[in-house]
């Protein structure tokens, strides 16, 4: 994953997976110093939560600084002719490289290293949903932090507003296992929908509660799920995660197993892409269904033809006895 800064000033992550990944990480550790300037093409932009994720597709390339005019360009206007790039103070944030952790280099890492914000990323399979925990919360709907409740109303702490307006959002912990170790991972709202492609107010519906309500631990089916199931998990840690309060790891994205980057789409324009096409007229079972059709069309028509030649020549014969 890597971390951008755009033109706005708004970041964005952009996510590459398979053999994209694997040549982004070579080409970012050959390059001779930190890149400042990335493009990428073919990316398949998404929009969860209100944030913009970008994700690689088969067909993404990436091009660091000056390998492009339009990246060349852009550094320039940011850095002037490279000689002060180091000591910018440009928005750009450069590629984060996050490393894999077991569960328990995981712990461990806590319990030894100074506190820090720092990322990992860890694979482990959900044991078991903390039912006690629930599974979501009524948050304020500027700063997503939960709620006071009131008798007739909701008061934002965090915000210092009374009469706040309450959104249903997820917050869901569960017990994760690898061969190392378990711990225990919290999920929130954008995160889960993202995995789940069901927002939290629509998981409430789907059990018969409303933000209004007093939502119960009863999980969504569609949660319980789950459990069972292997994921890649990128976490955030942050100074608490150093204390001994602390009491799980945040996590800031879900990869299932079974994720891959989406094949983009060609059009149909005569010209030839190679074998990755999408075009199933022209490549396999279906083509060839098609061309024994198209042989068959062809044989009845040559049948027809020879008929019309069969009686003409009929004809010439009845016209010379005669």
């Amino acid at each position: 994953m890597v971390t951008l800064c755009l033109d706005g000033g708004v970041n964005v992550c952009v996510s590459l997976f398979d053999d994209r990944a694997v040549a982004f990480q070579t080409k970012f550790d050959q390059h001779t110093s930190e890149p400042k300037v990335l493009l990428f093409t073919s990316i398949n932009p998404k929009v969860v939560g209100g944030k913009l994720f970008l994700n690689a597709t088969s067909a993404t390339h990436f091009y660091f600084d000056s390998e492009t005019s339009v990246g060349e360009k852009h550094y320039e206007r940011l850095f002037g002719n490279g000689a002060n790039g180091d000591a910018s103070t440009s928005k750009v944030v450069p590629a984060q490289k996050i490393e894999p952790l077991t569960v328990a280099e995981l712990n461990q890492y806590v319990l030894a290293a100074e506190p820090q914000n720092i990322e990992f990323l860890c694979k482990a399979k959900v044991s078991c949903l903390q039912q006690e925990k629930g599974w979501c919360y009524i948050g304020c709907s500027k700063c997503a932090r939960k709620l006071q409740r009131d008798e007739t109303s909701f008061t934002c702490l965090s915000c210092d507003r009374q009469n706040a307006t309450g959104v249903l959002r997820y917050r869901v912990e569960f017990s994760v296992a690898d061969h190392t170790d378990e711990t225990v991972f919290v999920a929130f709202d954008t995160e889960m929908a993202k995995l789940t492609n069901v927002q939290a107010s629509e998981a409430a519906h789907i059990l018969g509660a409303g933000v209004d309500a007093r939502v119960d631990n009863d999980f969504p089916p569609f949660l319980n799920e789950m459990v069972g199931k292997t994921f890649t998990f990128q976490l955030r840690l942050g100074a608490f995660n150093f204390t001994s309060k602390h009491q799980g790891f945040t996590v800031s994205r879900i990869i299932a197993e079974h994720e891959r980057a989406p094949l983009p789409v060609f059009d149909n324009d005569g010209d030839d892409h190679g074998p990755d096409d999408n075009d199933d007229d022209n490549h396999g079972p279906q083509a060839a269904n098609k061309q024994k059709v198209v042989d068959a069309e062809n044989v009845k028509k040559k049948g027809a033809n020879k008929e019309k030649v069969v009686d003409a020549e009929n004809v010439k014969k009845k016209a010379r006895t005669e």
